[in-house]
């Protein structure tokens, strides 16, 4: 043991690259949302800890579309009561806090042909028709800035983008 511990004093550098590749390997294991995804992976939204109740229903979502700033996912019309919602939103904060993304915005939608407008509306292309199907598809937000420890989700399951009472938590 004190030959170990000798080699780690005299070999600082070594032995911090080896900690770091032995955490690397560990999470190769885990899905994260900085791998990239087809349109139809599955991710679970309820990644077990020792804090989460055994009890607590699984969460599931599926990555739609996976961009360098934004990711798009669907979610299932049952989730649409504040509770689930919430539970959502922190799975999605430990999902995202965990990446190397520094900046992520990832859009919450409970129907596939509002999630595939993302790209059309973000640039600013969509038609009156178009926003009529991807308004009140869009029902939460999720956003991350890690230079600024800015982490926020908006619940707005009542009306989409027109809901007059949105959720927001501020993590």
């Amino acid at each position: 043991m004190q030959k170990i511990i000798s080699w780690v004093k005299k070999h600082k550098i070594w032995s911090v690259l080896i900690v770091m590749a032995i955490g690397g390997f560990t999470l190769m294991g885990t899905a994260s949302p900085s791998t990239p995804s087809t349109d139809t992976t599955q991710k679970s939204a309820s990644q077990q800890s020792t804090t989460q109740p055994a009890q607590e229903p699984k969460l599931t979502y599926t990555v739609n579309e996976d961009k360098n700033t934004y990711v798009s996912v669907l979610i299932p019309a049952s989730y649409d009561n504040a509770e689930t919602m919430k539970q959502l939103g922190s799975t999605l904060k430990q999902a995202y806090d965990t990446s190397d993304r520094s900046h992520v915005f990832v859009y919450v939608f409970d129907d596939k042909t509002a999630a595939d407008l993302l790209e059309t509306v973000l640039s600013g292309k969509d038609t009156t028709a178009q926003d009529a199907t991807y308004d009140p598809h869009l029902v939460a937000e999720y956003q991350k800035n890690a230079p600024t420890n800015f982490n926020q989700f908006t619940i707005q399951i009542h009306g989409g983008v027109n809901d007059n009472n949105p959720t927001t938590i501020k993590y």
